[in-house]
């Protein structure tokens, strides 16, 4: 009996992986972006929701979508000492630059352990990412969006 509870449980955990793997997989597909940001661009710490720690990226905006890009200071430090940056590293979030749409996007103000911060979500794909109501604000400014109050 027991043989076959561990087994059950592996075999959960393996499906729940390459689940994981596979929507991040698609996410990648659809909102990655290569290129050149065309406007302005903001260092900072970003979380979402299933990462246990911020990750450090650029967060700009345009009238069109939203970017998130790694930062090239913590991609070049994160090869010299994986033990110092490994959790602020951009590729918890995305292996490539991401671009989305404001249609796909839903923004909301909230608290989060007493610190306002602004929410990007998109709901369809379980994508929850939040940044801090400064850097939120004029990331809606940039790409001349309503601020959430």
């Amino acid at each position: 009996m027991t043989p076959f509870i561990i087994l059950a449980v592996a075999g959960l955990g393996a499906l729940l992986t390459l689940r994981n793997l596979s929507r991040r997989r698609s996410f990648q597909r659809d909102y990655g972006f290569q290129g050149e940001f065309p406007g302005k661009y903001y260092a900072c710490e970003v979380r979402i929701s299933d990462a246990e720690a911020a990750s450090r990226c650029r967060i700009g905006a345009t009238d069109s979508a939203l970017y998130l890009m790694a930062d090239p200071e913590v991609q070049r430090n994160a090869k010299w000492r994986m033990w110092q940056y490994r959790d602020w590293d951009f590729r918890a979030i995305s292996n490539n630059d991401l671009r989305i749409p404001w249609n796909d996007l839903h923004c909301k103000a909230g608290k989060v352990f007493f610190k306002d911060v602004i929410w990007f979500q998109i709901p369809t794909r379980r994508f929850y990412v939040y940044v801090s109501r400064e850097i939120g604000e004029r990331v809606l400014a940039d790409g001349r969006r309503e601020i959430p109050a």
